[in-house]
């Protein structure tokens, strides 16, 4: 039976002043195999389009359904499953998102035509969408204060490895001399992999101890915490306004600096995905415009240098400065750099004539979009 004093933390400080350990970057790598698997799957579509196309006869409008589809359903795994995460805790969720992100991976790869791959896409949409709340929120809630900001860039820098081994993969299928017609659907059945390591990992999390004391029950969240760091004789007080009840949106709408927060935090991410997205998951087909007569291995090969040299070391850079920068002055670097390259690209049309201008000045958005404004 757990004894609570006036003097003990509540679950949310023990959590925040915590040493950083081992349970920590247990937590950014279970985080971080989400985001890479999201990553993954989100990144070989514009491969698989220059590939599956003459096979299932795709026309311009069937390949942009194949892109914006997959991000519209999303958003709504996003929603829907953020929400239902809140409701029913973290853990009911869990495994959830990657069981849908298997099943999207193996109708995709399997698809006859393209209504199929359509579905399958959709599928993925949502497994992926569900698993942007339930990684973000599973590291955030298990980083400390002092950490947190690295502890969180950290679990992003996965998504950036899970773009470059969307292009190696890619490479590496059709460097071994793969027919594009098995390939596409090769490249698209390896996404299980990392989603059967997510699942894997998510069934094997405890409950977050955050949300089991917002909803008043101290004794299991205590648990929780020690099943996880390993701590012992751990105690807690209630947490602040603990009554078994846990967030309310229309409380928390109500609060004019929560509201302002959400829109400035929200709004940005918005703005920023409608730039990046749909570039990033349709660069092979960018760079084949350009080239419309190059092979398809260079096209591959010249966006694996590109995410390498520009994403990763973005990425990399971003994580070291992270906390030794103010987040507004990272942010404003970050979304400055992504408008000044595709403003370039827009008004300078001799940088879109070839490939060379073109990989320079689309790699600074790249690493401004890698360098952490996220």
């Amino acid at each position: 039976m757990t004894s609570t004093t006036a003097s003990a933390p509540d679950v949310g400080t023990s959590i925040d002043d915590a040493p950083l350990g081992i349970f920590h970057f247990k937590a950014a790598a279970t985080a971080g195999a989400g985001f890479f698997t999201d990553s993954y799957d989100l990144n070989v579509i514009g491969t698989v389009t220059l590939l599956a196309g003459p096979q299932l006869h795709l026309g311009a409008g069937q390949t942009s359904m194949l892109t914006s589809s997959t991000l519209l359903a999303v958003a709504v795994g996003a929603v829907s499953f953020g929400r239902l995460g809140d409701l029913l805790g973290r853990r009911r969720i869990y495994g959830l998102e990657a069981v849908l992100m298997i099943i999207g991976a193996l109708v995709s790869a399997f698809a006859p035509n393209f209504t199929v791959l359509l579905v399958g896409r959709l599928i993925l949409g949502l497994g992926i969408g569900g698993d942007y709340p339930a990684s973000g929120v599973l590291m955030t809630e298990y980083a400390n204060t002092r950490n947190r900001g690295r502890l969180v860039g950290l679990t992003f820098v996965f998504y950036v490895f899970g773009q470059v081994t969307a292009y190696l993969v890619s490479l590496l299928v059709l460097a071994a001399g793969v027919p594009d017609h098995i390939a596409w659907r090769l490249i698209l059945g390896i996404g299980v992999l990392p989603s059967l390591l997510v699942l894997y990992q998510r069934r094997h999390m405890p409950e977050s101890p955050r949300w089991t004391a917002a909803h008043g029950d101290e004794d299991r969240a205590r648990q929780d915490f020690e099943a996880f760091t390993r701590a012992g004789n751990t105690t807690f007080a209630a947490a602040p306004g603990a009554h078994g009840r846990g967030f309310r949106i229309r409380a928390a709408l109500g609060n004019r600096r929560v509201l302002l927060t959400l829109i400035g935090t929200a709004g940005s991410w918005f703005f920023f995905n409608v730039a990046v997205y749909g570039n990033s998951v349709s660069q092979p087909l960018l760079l084949k415009s350009i080239v419309p007569h190059g092979s398809t291995v260079s096209n591959i090969a010249i966006n694996a240098v590109l995410v390498v040299l520009f994403s990763l070391g973005g990425a990399v850079i971003g994580l070291f400065v992270l906390d030794r920068l103010p987040r507004r002055v990272l942010q404003n670097v970050g979304f400055g750099l992504c408008a000044l390259a595709m403003l370039s690209i827009t008004v300078i049309p001799a940088l879109s004539g070839t490939v060379l201008p073109f990989a320079m000045v689309f790699g600074v958005s790249l690493f401004g979009i890698a360098v952490n404004p996220n």
